[in-house]
């Protein structure tokens, strides 16, 4: 889907500003929860840091972090999403 579909995808299904909650999934390492939360602060323009939970796999190879946060508008977030994809080490982003 390209970045344009996806934004009016976005744009017919919910009323911005919105609540959202966003999944990544990737490499468990030392800087993934700052690097998460830093494109998602600066994508949506956010002044504070979200409110997050983290969670590991039991083998510790993989890290889910859930971020709850308001998104202002389509775009932002659709932005947000493809940022957060090329993080290294991503798996997923739903």
């Amino acid at each position: 889907m390209s970045q344009e579909s996806f934004v009016r995808a976005l744009e017919e299904n919910h009323h911005f500003p919105e609540m959202v909650c966003i999944k990544v999934i990737g490499a468990n390492r030392p800087d993934f929860l700052s690097e998460v939360l830093g494109v998602i602060r600066e994508s949506l323009q956010v002044q504070f840091e979200p409110r997050h939970t983290i969670k590991e796999t039991p083998n510790q190879r993989h890290t889910s972090i859930t971020v709850e946060v308001i998104a202002g508008t389509a775009l932002q977030l659709a932005g947000a999403y493809q940022r957060l994809s090329q993080l290294t080490g991503v798996v997923m982003v739903l």
